[in-house]
């Protein structure tokens, strides 16, 4: 009877503690991170995203999920999506930093002309804590956690007239540009005509002569062909405004601590991945760009610096916006990338 009993209570035990385990197993919380930007999927950020979702689904399966919105599926437009980020409607978000300056004036910086003048620079400054640590300081008190910057590579002047070679030679020209007041400043400063579009209506607007060219990504302009219609580019690194990636900073602290630390090995890896392919594509849609009658002039370091020297009344109309201190510590970085 003794016997009978223990092995009563014995399965009893059993049964309870699978019972238990079982519930704690599908009770058990995946976290999703929906990430959400209007890029197309075949472009560099479209890729990285993927990139980012596999990665995750690989070493953090059951614990963590991406969902990956491209092409504007949730927000057609990236101003939207940070705000949707900010409330927690989603968990993160990869605009072009010219996208959070109507919120974060500072991010101004990544539209000032010639301020940065090589990758390594502008990857430099976003880590350190005098220029990176105060830009994305305002970020975290909107409940935006920073946790990576996209390549999407400097941007460039090219345009159907003639070949930019001297500051002179924008004179008279109409340039797209996208709204910010630092772009317009610019072109206005060196005598040319900058005219707000989207980029959807740029290729038409080169080919009937509304514009006479644009500043663009090499990525962006060599993916949509617009050789075909500017036939001269000019290699400067004119200015750089990347794809800053955040993510909703109360969800992020939510997260077990083992998560988090994997999660910021994964946003690493998928960073050093997304630099290298983006610098692989410049060269790709360089060489294409060549092969289809595109003529590149490669502005020498010593006019490059012609060219920013002429550019201070910008840069000095935006040093109260920045930051003087910000401006200062970038200046100072500056010197060591002549």
């Amino acid at each position: 009877m003794k016997r009978s009993m223990v092995l009563w209570v014995s399965l009893v035990c059993f049964f309870l503690a699978f019972a238990l385990g079982s519930t704690g197993r599908a009770l058990a919380k995946e976290y999703v991170i929906k990430l959400a930007h209007v890029t197309a999927l075949k472009s560099v950020k479209g890729q990285t995203g993927e990139k980012f979702k596999k990665m995750v689904a690989e070493r953090l399966k059951g614990k963590v999920k991406v969902q990956h919105f491209h092409s504007g599926q949730l927000y057609s437009d990236a101003t939207k999506a940070i705000r949707a980020c900010e409330l927690g409607a989603i968990q993160m978000i990869a605009p072009a930093t010219a996208k959070y300056t109507g919120e974060f004036p500072k991010l101004q910086v990544f539209d000032l002309p010639f301020l940065f003048s090589t990758e390594a620079m502008m990857k430099e400054a976003m880590e350190s804590p005098e220029i990176g640590g105060k830009l994305f300081a305002e970020l975290a008190d909107k409940n935006l956690k920073v946790v990576g910057l996209w390549a999407s590579g400097f941007r460039q002047f090219y345009n159907s007239v003639r070949p930019i070679k001297e500051l002179s030679d924008f004179k008279g020209l109409k340039f797209r540009i996208q709204a910010s007041k630092a772009f317009e400043a610019f072109y206005k400063l060196v005598g040319a005509n900058p005219i707000v579009m989207p980029f959807s209506e740029v290729y038409q607007a080169l080919q009937q002569g509304i514009i006479d060219g644009e500043d663009q990504h090499w990525d962006t302009f060599g993916s949509s062909k617009h050789w075909e219609v500017a036939k001269y580019a000019t290699q400067c690194n004119y200015t750089y405004t990347g794809y800053l990636v955040a993510m909703n900073k109360k969800f992020w602290n939510s997260l077990p601590g083992d998560i988090q630390t994997e999660l910021a090995k994964i946003l690493k890896e998928v960073e050093d991945w997304n630099w290298k392919v983006a610098g692989e594509r410049v060269k790709q849609f360089i060489k294409e760009g060549k092969k289809a009658g595109l003529q590149v002039y490669q502005l020498p370091p010593a006019k490059r610096e012609e060219w920013k020297k002429a550019s201070e009344p910008v840069l000095k109309m935006y040093e109260p916006i920045v930051g003087n201190d910000i401006m200062a510590a970038i200046y100072k970085l500056a010197e060591k990338y002549k």
